[in-house]
């Protein structure tokens, strides 16, 4: 391989190091990056430290500090809540695809991706965790069949493991649930055509009501929305189906007309 063609890979794995320090909490807010120290740890030179920084930077991963020279940014929670309003749109679209178009796929090649998460969340890796819940989520936009979704999440993955990190280490309980979650959304669809009734099991599990989890959802400031709208699209098809004319809105504005849904009892809900 050529110098020329391997520097850009070296830059990538330096990026891929320095993120996965940010995301797993050993580079935490406000920390400096020192690109000697760097290069020393990742045994490199400083040329692809540098370039490594300057694209983090780039994806407001980090930022110039007066007299500081570079730090890790902090999380910025307006960015954060515009960028997850746009991905509601786009995740409840795969979700809702997914179902129509992947049903056989997601039977086939689905339940290895949940194994996969689940064996994550037992290492305790927040990196092989994130790792874990992108394969999903990639997977659902590849089964959609609209290869526009997944090629308009990809620029902000980046961003949204960082925030995915700070999400995984706030609670022990999280993990795990997450992937209970997105086994529900599995089943979802494979269901296909019983779309509705499998939401049906998932609003009435006895693993917690909606309306618990939309509260520890948004207690956390998080929305994993390949779940929640997966959620909510079930939920507006089995109220209108018992009589009640419902629409939900997207996004943050969603949650409290959800919230305020989710106080139907499950036994009231005919799926």
């Amino acid at each position: 391989m050529s110098t020329a063609a391997a520097q850009p890979r070296l830059v990538e794995q330096v990026y891929e190091a320095i993120l996965s320090e940010i995301t797993d909490g050993r580079l935490p807010p406000n920390a400096r990056l020192i690109q000697d120290e760097l290069a020393a740890t990742y045994g490199v030179s400083r040329q692809p430290v540098q370039q490594a920084l300057l694209l983090l930077r780039n994806h407001g991963l980090v930022r110039d500090a007066p007299r500081r020279g570079l730090v890790v940014s902090p999380l910025d929670v307006e960015f954060v809540r515009n960028l997850y309003e746009v991905r509601a749109v786009l995740e409840g679209l795969a979700a809702r695809m997914a179902a129509e178009h992947g049903s056989e796929r997601a039977k086939m090649e689905g339940q290895a991706l949940i194994e996969g998460g689940r064996a994550a969340v037992e290492s305790g890796s927040v990196t092989r965790q994130i790792t874990a819940d992108m394969a999903f989520h990639s997977f659902l936009y590849e089964i959609s069949g609209n290869p526009l979704i997944g090629e308009t999440t990809a620029p902000h993955w980046h961003y949204l493991r960082r925030v995915m990190g700070e999400v995984l280490r706030d609670d022990d309980e999280i993990p795990g649930s997450i992937w209970d979650e997105h086994a529900a959304i599995l089943a979802a669809v494979i269901a296909g055509d019983e779309f509705r009734n499998r939401f049906g099991a998932v609003i009435a599990n006895g693993q917690g009501s909606m309306k618990g989890q939309i509260f520890r959802i948004a207690h956390l400031g998080y929305f994993d929305f390949a779940d929640l709208f997966a959620v909510v699209a079930g939920l507006e098809i089995i109220l209108n189906a018992n009589g009640h004319s419902v629409k939900f809105g997207s996004g943050v504005a969603a949650v409290q007309e959800i919230y305020q849904a989710a106080a139907v009892k499950p036994e009231t809900v005919n799926a």
